[in-house]
């Protein structure tokens, strides 16, 4: 072989190879470059689901704190207002135990006021119960009365011949007759004895029914002088009875009223701390619901971003390895190129030279 069949082999073997070294470096420029892309990606990735983790969970801490301050001051809501309706409660039974502490003071008064119209009237009835002769009252005897039963006793000849009317006329007109007697100087005789026992006849039968009226009518008014005074006794027993029940009916009142309105204010208080109980409690839910429907919102955006970069970061892998397959291809086309023209060369120099070509042939093929 001469040097010129050398140097036309040489050149396309170093032809070859150096295009077969152009592919390989080609397609470890591509391999690299998409190893990094894949790596930035990668890391891209990582990054954003870190930063889109840690949005969640502050996202959910504060979900969780602002549920918790609205809580917290629902709470103290219902507590204020617990306090105020306890507060009110107590003001009111203060005030109504005023109220009920003025109404026994009034009672008392005019209990004070009627005491002594009762004592009146029970002395008065006790005198009374004495005078027509009810027993159990001798401790009620007056010197007015005389003995018991004096006020409904019949009237007898003693109450007569002591009335002070007939006493009074019959002693005046026995000293008129004394005098007529005395003037006519037959004091003694006979005819004035029965001038004196006639007048006296005459005067007992006209003073009688006079007298008799009187004593019934003495009887009467001191009856009716007793009776005043215990209806007086009656009528203030009345009164008391009456300012006692009044009392005992505002009593009532006031108490049940009190108890009414207490019972009320801590239904109040009891409805107002379930409700705000109820109310924290939807707040809470409701919060908890929406930082679950933010952290699987965020789920969905990671699965998607993940999704994303996987895909890039699949397709940078797969154009790394189509780069250096189609390298490698260019390579290997190169080398077989190489190869091809290197056999062809020293084919057609061997056949020149065996078939008697000519130096000017192999100069126009080339050689």
């Amino acid at each position: 072989m001469s040097w010129v069949a050398v140097a036309v082999v040489g050149g396309a073997v170093i032809g070859g190879v150096a295009s077969s070294y152009a592919a390989n470096q080609q397609a470890d420029a591509a391999k690299d470059s998409a190893q990094t892309v894949a790596d930035t990606n990668f890391q891209m990735n990582q990054a954003n689901i870190q930063a889109q983790e840690s949005a969640a969970r502050y996202a959910a801490e504060a979900e969780k704190y602002a549920a918790g301050k609205i809580s917290e001051a629902q709470m103290y809501a219902a507590q204020q207002a617990a306090e105020a309706d306890k507060y009110a409660a107590d003001q009111l039974y203060k005030a109504q135990q005023e109220a009920l502490k003025l109404q026994r003071n009034m009672w008392q008064k005019q209990e004070a006021d009627f005491q002594p119209f009762l004592e009146g009237g029970q002395q008065g009835y006790n005198q009374l119960a004495y005078g027509i002769g009810l027993d159990g009252y001798q401790d009620a005897a007056s010197g007015n009365l005389g003995g018991a039963g004096d006020l409904s006793r019949d009237f007898t000849l003693e109450d007569f011949n002591v009335d002070p009317g007939y006493q009074f006329r019959l002693s005046e007109g026995m000293k008129a007759l004394d005098r007529s007697a005395s003037s006519k100087g037959n004091l003694l005789s006979g005819s004035t004895l029965k001038g004196v026992q006639r007048f006296g006849q005459d005067l007992a039968s006209q003073e009688y029914q006079a007298a008799y009226s009187r004593f019934r009518g003495d009887q009467a008014w001191k009856y009716n002088q007793l009776v005043g005074l215990s209806d007086t006794g009656m009528n203030a027993a009345a009164n008391i009875g009456a300012a006692g029940q009044n009392y005992a009916n505002n009593a009532a009142n006031i108490l049940t009223g009190t108890a009414g309105a207490v019972a009320a204010s801590r239904q109040n208080a009891a409805t107002l701390q379930g409700q705000y109980a109820v109310n924290a409690g939807n707040q809470l839910a409701g919060n908890a619901i929406s930082g679950a429907q933010y952290q699987g919102n965020l789920g969905l955006q990671y699965a998607g971003i993940n999704n994303q970069l996987a895909s890039n970061t699949a397709n940078a892998y797969a154009n790394s390895q189509m780069a250096q397959a189609n390298a490698n291809a260019s390579a290997y086309t190169g080398w077989g190129n190489a190869i091809s023209s290197g056999i062809n060369a020293l084919g057609m120099y061997y056949g020149y030279n065996s078939g008697g070509g000519s130096t000017a042939q192999m100069n126009a093929a080339g050689w």
